[in-house]
């Protein structure tokens, strides 16, 4: 259970149903947000440095997956925790 002043982030490896699944997982581990990977997705995968990827935030209804570097997606979860704290 996150106090005010907690950001909690959660981390899933999905395969199948992958919004569904993200989504379900947000709400059923009470984060603020959600770092969803699938690494079956042909230009993703374990050791490579791109991964088909996204992150979910508490209160959006969908998520947006794509091919990105590590590098960006971990930027957009510093950027989200940022954006809460300066709230």
């Amino acid at each position: 259970q996150a106090r005010p002043n907690q950001y909690i982030i959660g981390f899933a490896l999905e395969t199948q149903n992958i919004e569904a699944n993200a989504l379900r997982k947000l709400n059923t581990k009470n984060c603020q947000l959600l770092v969803v990977n699938n690494p079956v997705d042909e230009s993703s995968g374990f050791g490579k440095s791109i991964v088909y990827s996204g992150v979910i935030e508490r209160g959006e209804s969908s998520l947006e997956m794509k091919v990105q570097s590590k590098e960006a997606l971990a930027g957009q979860v510093i950027g989200k925790i940022t954006t809460f704290f300066n709230k």
